[in-house]
Formats: C-alpha cells, structure tokens, sequence
C-alpha cells in the first residue's frame, strides 16, 4: 500500500475563510494538535502577507522540531527571502510557491503568456532552493490550463529544484475523471523525480472526490484542511479523506499515518476557534452523524452497528452512536434508550409510551431523560 503524506493547510487556506481566522495563540494550538494529529506537513501561513502569518511560521517551526512546517509565497524574489526570514534557519522549513498555470489567470492577473509564466516558474524556484530544507511548487489553477502546457510547468519546477509539486483545482472546476487522467499524465512525465500532489477546492461539492481520485492515479500527498475551511466553499475536508481512505483502504490501496482517533476532538477545535460551528450533517464529524431516529435505522443499528455505520464512533475519537427519539421511532429503539436509562419496560407500557411517541410534533425529539419522564407521566413505573 502506499504511504500518502497529508498537507495540512487550515492554518494558511483555512484562514482565508470569511470570518474563520484566529489569533496566533490559537493557531500555535492548533499546531501543536495538528502534529498530535500526525499530519505530515503544517502550513503555517503566508509570511510576506501580515506580521501575524510571520510570526506564526516563526514560533512554530521553532517549536515543532520533528514535522515539515511550511510557507506560501508568490513567485516573487520578496515573499521568497520573507519566508526564509520567518523560518530563521530552522532545518524543518519548506516553502511552497504558488504560479499560475492556465492562460486565464497569466493573462489577467500577470499579465504574462506562457513562456513568461516558465520563466518565473524557474526564476523562483532558483532562488528558493538555496534558502529552504524543501522547495514545493504549486499549480494554480490546474484544471484549466492547456494540458500540454500543463506538463511543461511541471516539469520546468521538477528540473529547476521542487521536489513537491502540486495540481491545484483551485477553483473547484474539476471532474474526478479529469483530475485522474491529468495526475496520471503529471506522474508518467516527472517519472518519479518529485512527489506529486492534490489540493482541490469544494465549489461543485467534489474536492473529496477529486483527491480520492487523485489518490488513485499516482498522487502521494494531499492538502486539506480540517471541517474542510476554506476560500468560498471551501477545501477537501481532511477528516473525510482520511476516513474514505481508511473505510475503502482494499479499494484505494494507500494509507496515512493521521491518527483518527483524534479528529473529533481536532475538528471541534478548529469549529471553536474559527467561530464556524460544524454544520449536524457534515460527514464523519457532524452531530447527527452517528444518529438514528428512523425506526427501521435503529432496530437495525441495535441489532449490528455495521447495518447504518461503515465507521466506528471510537474510530474518530467519539463515545457511541446516538438513538434519537421521536415521531418516527420504533420499539426497539425505545426500548433501548429506556435500558440505556436503567429503565425496563413491559409491553403494553411500550404499546401506549409508543402511541405517546408517534402523536409528537415533526421537530420535537426526546433526550433520554424527557422519556423516562413520559413514561412516569403515564405511569409506567
């Protein structure tokens, strides 16, 4: 199986949320769980851009000796010296250089042709290779640039010094099968001289797709961050790569070293930091994740838990699932929730406590003690 490196990057793209960014105690925290984590790369933020990015890259390469922390930059000789400045020598610091890569964004926002947007490519990256431990190269907008151009760039950053070079669907463009036909094209033609990667956007609700199919066509590192924060919809969600990876493992044949049982807690931090409360039906991590209150969902998860979860609630760090009670309930379900409570009921109570059940509102549910009260009301014990 082969080992794929996770990019952690909620503490550079993650931040570019509207209303989701921290203070730098809190970022450093988040380090700090990120590595508990055992992600294998933290990007710590984009030091030419604020003094708090900088000193962020600063304090935690400092601190956290043992992990590849890394800087964003531009292709600019300036953010390129301003990033080695925040690392201050340390030998676990990679920088990671961002250039466009389709005509669209050379044209409008450079202001280049192609053979311009080389150039910088390798410009950049000449400067950089004497300055960091790692020298990465990302693609902006991978997924509509001109294929055969497409391949140039790359293989202009692997001749010229990166030793990570990442497609990047920076708008959320992409199709799973065009990201994989493009992965498999990058791969044949830097024939193994660099480690490619993925990092995909969310607009059309497909960056997990996008990076599991990236996965499977030759990519070894990912970059996600974690509920999936990001730039407009955001980024490919950390925890739900990891656990689809974890969950088809036979399929996609690859494995991380992120411990998972740690992604509830790292998930709930980030929602707490970022004042971006995790919505109930986001997968893995959401609240009703784990939850069932559909009769036929309950007797059946009561019965064997494999029924209605493919994933263990220990597996990311929770206690149990959750049976949630109401209208559309059943028995068995009732009747566990009671046991849970110390409560043992007959049938006949069950009989009349269901017919209280099913005459409740569609919004109202029952927490465990409400159920034991109902049933007192109606004199079952």
């Amino acid at each position: 199986m082969e080992r794929i490196n996770v990019f952690d990057t909620t503490l550079r793209d993650g931040q570019q949320s509207p209303g989701s960014a921290f203070d730098i105690e809190k970022k450093i925290e988040v380090a700090r769980q990120l590595h508990r984590l055992k992600v294998n790369v933290i990007e710590a933020g984009f030091p030419v851009a604020s003094k708090a990015d900088f000193d962020s890259v600063r304090i935690i390469s400092t601190e956290l000796k043992d992990i590849s922390i890394c800087a964003f930059s531009r292709a600019i000789r300036g953010d390129i010296e301003v990033a080695a400045k925040a690392f201050n020598g340390s030998s676990n610091g990679r920088i990671q250089i961002v250039t466009p890569v389709s005509d669209l964004h050379l044209k409008t926002r450079l202001g280049k042709n192609r053979e311009q947007g080389l150039d910088l490519i390798k410009s950049s990256l000449k400067i950089a290779k004497d300055l960091f431990a790692e020298v990465s190269w990302i693609g902006e907008d991978s997924s509509r640039a001109d294929p055969s151009y497409l391949l140039d760039a790359f293989n202009i950053a692997v001749d010229n010094g990166a030793k990570f070079v990442t497609y990047a669907d920076t708008v959320g463009y992409a199709l799973p099968e065009e990201i994989s036909k493009n992965i498999k094209a990058i791969a044949k033609s830097i024939n193994s001289k660099a480690i490619v990667g993925i990092h995909c956007h969310n607009d059309l609700g497909l960056a997990v797709a996008n990076t599991l199919s990236a996965i499977s066509s030759g990519a070894q590192e990912v970059q996600c961050t974690l509920n999936g924060v990001g730039e407009r919809a955001g980024n490919a969600s950390l925890e739900e790569v990891v656990m689809a990876m974890q969950v088809r493992k036979n399929n996609i044949d690859a494995f991380t070293e992120v411990d998972s049982r740690l992604l509830s807690v790292s998930c709930n931090m980030v929602a707490n930091f970022s004042n971006s409360p995790i919505a109930k039906n986001k997968p893995i991590i959401g609240a009703n994740a784990f939850a069932h209150s559909s009769g036929m969902h309950q007797h059946g998860v009561i019965a064997n838990s494999e029924n209605y979860e493919i994933i263990k609630p220990s597996d990311i760090g929770r206690n149990s699932n959750t049976i949630v009670i109401g209208k559309h309930s059943g028995r068995h379900g009732v009747r566990h929730v009671l046991e849970e409570a110390g409560v043992l009921i007959k049938d006949d109570k069950l009989k009349i406590l269901m017919q209280q059940i099913k005459s409740l509102d569609d919004d109202k549910y029952l927490s465990s003690r409400e159920l034991v009260l109902l049933l007192e009301k109606l004199n079952g014990i």
